[in-house]
């Protein structure tokens, strides 16, 4: 096992998350839970913000929470909007909303908590903040990390500091009130560096840098004019240094997205 793997594993498990919901085929009892950052209206049905257990049946989770997945369709749903072809709403049923596409197969999704309050950080403002095609962007990031429950903040941590991190983004005007896909990516940083990225359930995965493997991390369908969400909390492997990015991509049918992100980066290191 390498020095990576291992921190990946510890990455996971310390963040409290399911290392089996990648597993193809319908998945039972849960995929895993899932961050609404803002509130939603899907078909009717409101999804206040929270955090909500996703069930699938007959269907892979993969497929539900993918790059293309339902997921992200119904999150990027205004109120007035139509469930895509073939899906529908099962209101009759008993117990949590669910929708399905066809006997058999759908998704439930029910809520199991609120959304953690934000540590109030003394954050920092990024630098660079830029697009794929090296634009100047005129959105702000702001990256903070405390392992005292926001009191003070560092960027130097021991590995048996709970570390919090979290971020603000601050959209361009023009921005503010679209559906759009929230993205984390850290670079591990050492001899053999790697990327790594947050999928929908907060699991840190290996990318390869292509931006059409880019797996979003929340999607809001409608940016406010400002949004705050935890990067990560739980403890790290000592002998590390991450490297962070975090990034907004208006959602649109482009399979590369124009993402704001900074190109300079926040990082963090663990003695």
């Amino acid at each position: 096992m390498t020095r990576y793997t291992a921190f990946l594993i510890s990455l996971m498990l310390s963040a409290g998350l399911n290392s089996s919901v990648k597993a193809q085929g319908p998945q039972l009892p849960s995929c895993g839970n899932i961050s609404f950052l803002a509130d939603s209206i899907i078909d009717g049905t409101l999804f206040s913000k929270g955090i909500y257990k996703l069930n699938a049946f007959g269907i892979s989770c993969e497929e539900v929470v993918g790059i293309n997945g339902i997921l992200g369709l119904l999150l990027r749903m205004t109120k007035d909007d139509s469930l895509p072809s073939p899906w529908y709403s099962l209101k009759e049923a008993i117990g949590a909303p669910k929708f399905s596409k066809s006997a058999g197969i759908g998704i439930r999704l029910q809520q199991i908590e609120v959304l953690p309050s934000n540590y109030a950080l003394q954050e920092r403002q990024l630098q660079g903040i830029t697009t794929r095609e090296n634009i100047g962007s005129g959105a702000i990031f702001k990256i903070g990390a405390s392992s005292d429950s926001g009191l003070t903040s560092k960027q130097t941590f021991s590995s048996t500091d709970s570390v919090y991190i979290g971020a603000t983004i601050i959209p361009r005007v023009e921005d503010q009130g679209r559906p759009a896909d929230i993205y984390v990516v850290a670079e591990v940083m050492g001899e053999n560096s790697v990327f790594i990225q947050l999928n929908r359930y907060g699991q840190a995965q290996i990318w390869n840098g292509a931006i059409d493997g880019l797996s979003p991390t929340h999607t809001v369908n409608a940016l406010a004019q400002e949004l705050r969400f935890q990067v990560y909390s739980g403890k790290m492997n000592a002998g590390f240094r991450l490297a962070i990015y975090i990034g907004y991509a208006i959602s649109t049918s482009d399979q590369k997205p124009l993402i704001h992100y900074n190109s300079s980066p926040y990082i963090i290191a663990i003695e």
